[in-house]
């Protein structure tokens, strides 16, 4: 017999119980106790046996000798690493054609006239039918909230970060940062529901005070060991422990209609290198310990969302996990909310899109760019299936909203209209007339600076060129990859431009002191995308996922204006040393 580190013990029989049951029982936990649901095998596939039969040797009570011993240099077979890419999705053969399903079909029905009507009405797929296709797919790419849909009386909403208080701040009085309760594991050691529930009600109001739909919490994941890296987010290493304490967080915040982002489902075990990690586990433990751990916020603790992880589930990536997506959640728990991604633009190369909508997610956090993959899909391709379901995730959003906050103050006369104001355009405006401007002037900067063959080329004014073409194409660039990210800045992208506009100054009027303009430019359009950038980064240099925001373009683009800046500079210090040798 071994002791909790693996050592061998002697036993002491005194202390074993004994317990004989009548008779085989298959039928108590057959089905699910909320739901009546039936229960059946949904994760076979997790465990790594089915894949490589005979590798792990599994802890059992029939023989408390099989201690768990490691696992090491496991070797995918060309199966698994086939599995791995996660390209799976195949239109069906008897997908409709998506001018066969119905969509853009007007009836009158705001979101407003929705807050009552149960999930299975009929009315859902009549609300669900006026939609556009832009509009589904809109709603799938989220942009930590989701843009206002006036046609069906739908305001703009938010969400934010949560686990230990709402990441934002209060909309009225000061405007201060919210506030920042008591950690997840300290809550869980109380053993006390009735702070839990009070902890969850303050969040709630915290929520509503800052403009906030959507909470991506509390956690709900495991503490496996104690370097897990976000054990603060989560309760405990006790699977029952951390569903009393989630459903006792989730009820009040329900209740005053903020919806409830319990992350992250499943298995995710680890924080660093977690993007696309393959984790396994049995059947049993994920049921008895894991996915425990969300079961009582998502069934009868009544949340409306939550947010997949990144790791994989076997071979396969959590948020296109049938078996966990759909069969479990929402067949078996009854669960009618919104199933988000962890931020996907940071996953693409194994979330992806068909195979995510299809196996049960509705929404991708942080990646307005599924909304034009989405839109592709059933337009071009004309893929019926894919339009049908998103049109089943517009539902589960739909129908979470409507029993949120975000349709406090709605009235049947209500107008939803998007405020523009007048200085958004005008920045827009402007930034493309100084593209004009600076493509022009790179262009007669080239003209300018051609000398006829064998006479002396300024080395300075084509150094200046040459930063303003880099200018010029990464900024073109930064708009086209980068212009409906988090790490993107008007401000800087304007800068730049006019930077680039700015090269034909000292070229055009030989004002040599001018040089040193698009230098300067350049830098503060550095500047001015780095600070857009470092949030995101930060959070990829601490593994967690806070602010959201593609940090890789930020800091490329960043690194093209500080190019540009370097390069700017040097052509001024050339033209400096050569009048002062003159």
């Amino acid at each position: 017999m071994f002791d909790e580190q693996g050592r061998e013990t002697e036993a002491d029989a005194g202390k074993a119980l004994l317990q004989t049951l009548s008779a085989f029982d298959n039928t108590t936990w057959s089905v699910n106790p909320v739901t009546g649901a039936v229960v059946s095998n949904q994760l076979q596939d997790a465990d790594l046996n089915s894949y490589l039969p005979g590798s792990v040797t599994y802890l059992t009570r029939d023989d408390w000798n099989s201690f768990p011993q490691p696992v090491e240099n496991l070797t995918a077979t060309d199966d698994m690493k086939q599995m791995m890419t996660g390209a799976s999705y195949e239109k069906p053969s008897d997908a409709p054609d998506s001018t066969e399903v119905t969509f853009n079909a007007a009836a009158g029905l705001t979101l407003l006239d929705m807050k009552n009507i149960s999930f299975d009405d009929p009315a859902w797929d009549t609300f669900i039918d006026q939609l556009t296709i832009n509009q589904l797919a809109t709603i799938c790419g989220d942009n930590r909230g989701n843009v206002a849909i006036p046609e069906v009386g739908k305001p703009a909403n938010a969400s934010t970060n949560g686990p230990c208080g709402i990441q934002g701040s209060y909309k009225a009085g000061n405007g201060k940062a919210c506030t920042l309760y008591v950690d997840e594991p300290i809550q869980a050691c109380t053993f006390n529901l009735e702070l839990a529930e009070e902890r969850g009600a303050f969040m709630a109001e915290d929520a509503m005070y800052a403009g906030i739909t959507m909470v991506f919490g509390p956690g709900a994941n495991l503490h496996r060991t104690a370097y897990l890296g976000r054990n603060s987010e989560y309760y405990s290493e006790d699977g029952l422990l951390s569903y009393l304490m989630c459903r006792a967080n989730a009820v009040p915040m329900t209740e005053k209609g903020i919806i409830t982002g319990f992350k992250h489902f499943c298995l995710n075990d680890q924080e660093v290198n977690r993007h696309g990690v393959a984790t396994f586990a049995t059947e049993q433990a994920c049921r008895e310990i894991y996915f425990k751990a969300f079961e009582g916020a998502l069934t009868d603790g009544g949340g409306l969302g939550v947010m997949t992880s990144y790791n994989r589930i076997g071979m396969t990536a959590s948020p296109a996990h049938c078996g966990a997506q759909i069969e479990i959640l929402r067949n078996e728990w009854g669960f009618k909310g919104i199933n988000i991604t962890d931020s996907s633009k940071d996953a693409s190369s194994y979330v992806l899109t068909a195979e995510c909508i299809t196996n049960g997610t509705d929404l991708f956090l942080s990646d307005t760019g599924r909304t034009s993959e989405l839109n592709n899909l059933a337009v071009k391709s004309r893929d019926g299936n894919i339009l049908n379901w998103m049109k089943t995730a517009n539902h589960h959003f739909y129908y979470a909203h409507s029993r949120s906050v975000l349709i406090n103050g709605l009235a049947a006369e209500t107008v939803i209209e998007e405020t523009v104001y007048w200085w958004q355009p005008a920045v827009k405006a402007v930034c493309i007339g100084i593209g004009v401007l600076a493509l022009a002037a790179v262009i007669l900067a080239i003209l300018k600076n051609r000398v006829p063959s064998g006479q002396d080329r300024t080395f300075g004014m084509t150094l200046l060129v040459a930063a303003g073409i880099v200018a010029l194409a990464g900024s073109a660039l930064y708009l086209i990859l980068d212009g409906t990210d988090r790490t993107f800045t008007w401000t800087g992208f304007g800068l730049a431009l006019l930077g680039t506009a700015a090269t034909a100054l000292p070229i055009l009027t030989r004002f040599k002191p001018s040089v040193i303009l698009p230098a300067a430019l350049y830098g503060a359009a550095f500047a001015f995308v780095l600070r857009a950038a470092l949030p995101s980064l930060s959070d990829v240099w601490n593994h967690v996922n806070f602010i959201g925001g593609n940090a890789a373009l930020g800091m490329t683009f960043t690194g093209v204006y500080l190019l540009a800046a370097i390069t700017a500079a040097v052509a001024a210090f050339t033209g400096v040393k050569k009048n002062s040798a003159a």
